[in-house]
Order: structure tokens, then C-alpha cells, then sequence
């Protein structure tokens, strides 16, 4: 998965250096809270102690790269006396991992270097295996360096398959790229482990794994935090901020990627530039700085050197096509991720409006929460004379559960909202106390499967009132609440656990924990059944259902022929049609329990470009126009006259608008729900 990089893999912790004295102080602070205030406490016993055991190797280990077997077998005494451990607060345990892990990060480099002097060969007759099953770990060193071997030779021909689409034109050169490409493979392998062991706060970071080990075993959203996570550093631009327009992410191989474009940037001028595309190379007047481990730093500089204004940058497409920009360093203006609206014209003075919600925002002094901004788009609205509204929830992951409550106030005329469920006190019900509503024509809401917590209780508030018909998929199954408390009790405290305390539940009993919403249509969308839900999670909360009587007044709404038909305009329009397509060649490709690849580079060449078709075809499918008349409401078209970027953001979620086809039919349904009246 990609993580957002600005810091370039600088992670810091506060605090003083740790040992296993402090580290049992600190396990037995997260254990004390959890116990207290977690909704469904664990026991700590042997299946406890088995589970984090295990689960923590795999996080300072994922792929089985450091550890060997012989050394798992001596460390598996302590496998089922972690528990009796903490409770006697004797913690050398930990030392004695810590300090087999930063024996195997010696050896994996060790073995590193000793296949770089024995000047690899890439011909061979071997496969590499790619699993979804978890691996044990290797037997010895001799079987992990042949694996190791293995997967250099693979990243090497990778490497070198992804600079072209034409496979001939490759093999015409690639005598004169081997040699390149296998110093760039050793390069960045050799430096991310020596990254590790020079860290020199390997230490508080491995400590810290091990207490995220143990708060993931109560629940998935249950951890351990550092007043640096707490906090969380924020990647958003500020309006004084100079910039190539482009946010930055990076993969667990260090490569770098196009995360998002800013409006109004030369990154946005350029056409050429698309969300996922691959960062090769940035070029200065003065040098050239290609991407690996080594050059973080350096690029992380170049990016915030007020003297280099221009920047050469090589791009890589997803189908390999390779490009360049010349970029421009500008003053960028920041939007903050609010919500915002724009107006559906369906001819015939028949308007729509469509609302976006990024989330469900709020902060600690009450400014500009998303009720008081929702509330304003309304009336925004309202102004163009609309007859129906589409709510966007689409990717926004919840938020504010007092926000979320005035929202559905705004829809619904008085009554609950959601049940709050705590490990002791009584259920709670939440409710709109205010008679009226601020909009009450017709609604689509659009959800899918990242759409979480807040968003789902709105959503499924609508339905259970029968206030709105909910398209899309199944969104993502997080029924619960977290809080966020200090380990040491005074102003100072430097370390934080995330503890689920309550779960929610919907107004007739029922939870959405793990099966999500379940929505009136479905509708086909790119990669669905990839994205990652709560139910996947593996110490996930059990859906459950809660005995609470709660009286509301079912808005007298029949959407049934409205559902029917869209269900059936859905089946045969050709855009979701080619959606269901892709999605089973993609879901074929990546639910391959094993996949072997020969390590042969015509072979290795065609497992990379398997699915340019289909990238292709992804993108062509994004662009598609609806022939959707989308406008600014007049009190936006008045403001952006006096604000180019302003201008130009709106711009690009108009364009947005016009190729969402979950929008699309959402304007088809409302069109029939008003016109039948």
C-alpha cells in the first residue's frame, strides 16, 4: 500500500531511549487502559500471547527476509508467556527479539553484498513463486540468499521491462542495461537495510511495533501512538507554499508516485500527468537525481530549495510509457478538503444539485464544521431552484459522530439517529431534536466500499426513515468508536493508545459492523471487491444486533419501481457493463492463490505488462462523458470570478462530476422519482 511521503522515511519518537523496563511500563499502561475502557476487553492468556507473538514477528518482518528458522525456534519459548510476562513485569523478552532482528538485518545485508561481489548472473532456469498463502520462514541462510538471489533477478528484469512496452526493442539493448539496472537493484536493497540498522531509533520503533501488536489484538482500531502520530504531521500545502503542484507517494520497493495534483499548478497544466503515475528521475541546471533509497534526502532538498524554481521530471506510465516534464515551482493556493456543490441542469428548467462530503470534519474550537458548511451548500442550492439532491459519500471515511447527527437532522423532521453502545453504561440514542428540515425533496446518497463510521450511520439513517435511496456498494463495516488517551497521566505525556470504547448501532437494533451498509442499487465500480473492508480485518468486532426501542416516523416514500428500473438500466448500459469486464480479468489476475513466474526475462516481461490492456482500457473508462450539464451554483459563479485557482479547482471537480457515472444514474433516478409525482 502507498504511504504519503514528504518526510522521506525520517520517522522520529519522542521520549526517552527504550529498554524492556520502560517497555513493560508502557505494555502495562496500554493494558490497564484497555482493560478499562475498551468495549469488549481480552483476556491476556496463552491464545493472547500465541496471537501477538506471532502477529509482531510478521510486522517487523513481513516477508520473511531477517528471521530464519533455527532462530524462530529458540524465540517460540516465549510464544505462549507473553502474558505471564507482563503481568510479572519481565520484559527481557523483548531484548532478546530485538536483538535476533537486528542480528538477521546484518545478515540480509551480509548476503546482499557477498551476491553483489559474486557479480550475479541473470541467466537461469529457476522460478519465482508469488503467494497469497502466509510462508514459513526459511530454513537456513544457504535457502533465504538463494531466495534473496531469486528476487533480485526478478527486480532486475522488472526493472528493465517496465522502460518499454516493446519487448524486441528491450532485448536489442539489453546487454548495455543489465549492468545499470543490477547497481540500481543492489543500491536500493543494500541502503534500505542499512537504513534500518543505522537508524538510531531502531529501537523505539521496534518497541512500538510490538505495542501496535498488542493493541491490534483487541481490534483493528485499537493502537499505540507517539505524540508524532498523534498529532499527525499533515502533507497539506499551505497558501504560502511553493510547489510543483504534485503530492508524492511512495511503495514498499521506494519507488515513488504522482499521489495527487494540485489545481492551478504547471503539474496540473500538464495533461500528460495522471494520479499513479511513476516518478523516474527529477533533472536540475545542475544535476540529475535519480529515485532510490539513497536520494531521498536530496530530492526531499530539491523540493524545498526556494532557488530551483524549474525542475525537469521523468514520468512512467502504468503501461510504460515513459515521458518528461518541465515543471514549473509556483505559489499554490490550498482548498481545504470541504464539502462543496455544484448544479445538475437536466434541460427544461429541471435542476439538480449535487453535494459533495469529503468527511465528516469538525475541529477542537467548533470552526466551520461540516453541518455549518452543508447547511450553506444547501441554501446554495436551494437559490437554483433544484428538485432533487445527490450526496456524495463516496471514499469519505467517517468523522464527527455529532456532526453526522446534525446532518441527518438536516434531512429528516425530529427523532434518532444512532444508538451508542458502551462496555457498561446504558445504550445511549442520539437524536435530532429539531422539528424540520432544511431540504426535504428527494435523494440519492452515494456510498461505496470506503465509505466508513459516520458516513455509514448517515447513510443508513436515510434508509431506515426511507428518506433516501442509497446507490452504490457496500461500504466498508466500521460500527465503532475510538478516543484517544494519554498512557502517562499529566500535560506532558508523550505516548497515546487509540482505544475502541463504543460501538454504534442503527436506530432499529441492527449494526452495519462488518457487513457495511447494504445499499438499495448496486452498482458496478472499478476494483470494488479489492478495496480493503472491516470483515477482512482479522480481529475484527463481531456484527451484533442490540434489544433498543426507538420510535420514528417512516417517511411515506415508495421506491420500488425507481430501484427496478435502474437496476435495469444499470444491467444494460455499456459503461457498466465494461466495468463488470474488467473487474473479473483483474480479480482473475490477483486472486491467483500461486502464481510462478520463470525467471527468464521474456517471461518476467510478460508477467509486468499482463495488464497494460486493461490500464488502458481503465483509463480510456475514467474519461468517459456523460453529456452531464453540470454548472456552478450563482452564489460560486460569483465568487470565482474574483479567483483564478478558485476557478480552476471548480473546474476540475466539474470535469469530475461529468465522468462519474454512479452520478450519471443518480440523476437518472431522481429525474423519474420527481417527474411520477
Amino acid at each position: 500500500m502507498y504511504k504519503l511521503l514528504f518526510l522521506f522515511f525520517f520517522t522520529t519518537f519522542s521520549g526517552l531511549s527504550q529498554n524492556s523496563e520502560n517497555a513493560c511500563k508502557t505494555v502495562q499502561s496500554i493494558s490497564s487502559l484497555l482493560q478499562t475502557h475498551h468495549f469488549q476487553p481480552k483476556v491476556l492468556n496463552d491464545a493472547f500471547s500465541e496471537a501477538v507473538f506471532t502477529d509482531f514477528l510478521q510486522n517487523i518482518d513481513p516477508k520473511n527476509m531477517y528471521f530464519i528458522q533455527p532462530e524462530i525456534q529458540v524465540l517460540n519459548r516465549h510464544k505462549n508467556h507473553i502474558d505471564d510476562y507482563i503481568l510479572s513485569s519481565k520484559c527481557d523478552f523483548l531484548e532478546e527479539i530485538f536483538l535476533a532482528y537486528k542480528q538477521g538485518l546484518q545478515r540480509n545485508l551480509t548476503v546482499l553484498n557477498q551476491i553483489k561481489k559474486e557479480e550475479i548472473g541473470l541467466e537461469t532456469k529457476d522460478t519465482l513463486t508469488f503467494t497469497k498463502e502466509a510462508r514459513s520462514f526459511f530454513e537456513n541462510e544457504a535457502i533465504l540468499k538463494k531466495i534473496i538471489k531469486k528476487r533480485i533477478v526478478f527486480d532486475v528484469y522488472e526493472e528493465i521491462a517496465k522502460q518499454s512496452k516493446n519487448k524486441d526493442s528491450l532485448l536489442n539493448v539489453m546487454p548495455s542495461l543489465k549492468l545499470s539496472t543490477i547497481e540500481k537493484i543492489f543500491s536500493n536493497e543494500i541502503c534500505k537495510v542499512e537504513n534500518l540498522i543505522n537508524n538510531p531509533k531502531l529501537k523505539d520503533i521496534f518497541f512500538a511495533d510490538f505495542y501496535k501488536s498488542f493493541c491490534a489484538y483487541f481490534d483493528p482500531h485499537s493502537t499505540y501512538l507517539s505524540i508524532e502520530e498523534k498529532n499527525e504531521f499533515t502533507t497539506a500545502l499551505n497558501s504560502s507554499d511553493t510547489s510543483l503542484g504534485i503530492l508524492i507517494e511512495v511503495n514498499e520497493k521506494q519507488e515513488l508516485f504522482v499521489g495527487k495534483i494540485i489545481a492551478g499548478s504547471s503539474s496540473y497544466a500538464d495533461e500528460n500527468i495522471s494520479v499513479g503515475d511513476q516518478i523516474l528521475k527529477f533533472n536540475t541546471k545542475n544535476e540529475e537525481i535519480g529515485i532510490n533509497c539513497s536520494t531521498f534526502e536530496k530530492i526531499n532538498k530539491l523540493l524545498n530549495d526556494a532557488k530551483i524554481t524549474t525542475v525537469k521530471v521523468t514520468f512512467r506510465k502504468k503501461n510504460g510509457t515513459i515521458y518528461t516534464s518541465n515543471l514549473l515551482k509556483s505559489k499554490i493556493k490550498n482548498y481545504n478538503n470541504t464539502a462543496y456543490s455544484l448544479v445538475i441542469d437536466k434541460g427544461n428548467d429541471f435542476k439538480l444539485g449535487y453535494l459533495k462530503i469529503p468527511s465528516f470534519y469538525y475541529d477542537e474550537f467548533g470552526n466551520n464544521p461540516v453541518s455549518n458548511d452543508v447547511f450553506k451548500e444547501i441554501f446554495k442550492l436551494k437559490e437554483n431552484n433544484i428538485k432533487g439532491l445527490v450526496i456524495d459519500l463516496e471514499f469519505n471515511g467517517g468523522g464527527s459522530i455529532e456532526e453526522c447527527v446534525k446532518l441527518v437532522g438536516m434531512f429528516i423532521d425530529f427523532g434518532p439517529v444512532t444508538v451508542v453502545s458502551s462496555k457498561s453504561d446504558k445504550p445511549t440514542i442520539l437524536k435530532d431534536f429539531n422539528r424540520g428540515v432544511v431540504y426535504s425533496d428527494p435523494i440519492v446518497v452515494l456510498v461505496n466500499g470506503l465509505s466508513a463510521s459516520a458516513s455509514e450511520i448517515f447513510a443508513n439513517t436515510l434508509k431506515d426513515y426511507n428518506r433516501a435511496i442509497i446507490l452504490g456498494n457496500a461500504t466498508y463495516g466500521k460500527g465503532t468508536m475510538q478516543t484517544i488517551m494519554p498512557l502517562q497521566q499529566n500535560i506532558n505525556s508523550t505516548e497515546f493508545a487509540k482505544i475502541t470504547i463504543e460501538k454504534f448501532y442503527q436506530i432499529n437494533g441492527l449494526s452495519n459492523q462488518r457487513v457495511g451498509v447494504q445499499p438499495h442499487i448496486e452498482i458496478p465500480s472499478l476494483f470494488n471487491d479489492l478495496m480493503p473492508k472491516e470483515k477482512d480485518e482479522k480481529y475484527a468486532l463481531q456484527n451484533d444486533t442490540l434489544n433498543v426501542a426507538t420510535t420514528f416516523k417512516i417517511v411515506q416514500n415508495d421506491f420500488s419501481s425507481a430501484i427496478k428500473n435502474s437496476l435495469e438500466r444499470i444491467k444494460v448500459h455499456p459503461y457498466f457493463k465494461e466495468i463488470e469486464e474488467i473487474n473479473e480479468k483483474v480479480y482473475q489476475y490477483v486472486n491467483q492463490n500461486e502464481r510462478k513466474v520463470l525467471l527468464k526475462f521474456k517471461n518476467v516481461f510478460d508477467d509486468v505488462h499482463s495488464l497494460d490492456a486493461i490500464y488502458e482500457q481503465t483509463e480510456k473508462l475514467n474519461t468517459t462523458d456523460f453529456n452531464l450539464n453540470v454548472l456552478f451554483t450563482t452564489y460560486d459563479l460569483d465568487t470565482i470570478n474574483f479567483d483564478e485557482d478558485l476557478k480552476i479547482d471548480f473546474n476540475d471537480k466539474m470535469k469530475a462530476a461529468k465522468n462519474n457515472g454512479h452520478l450519471f444514474e443518480a440523476t437518472n433516478i431522481l429525474y423519474e422519482l420527481i417527474n411520477k409525482k
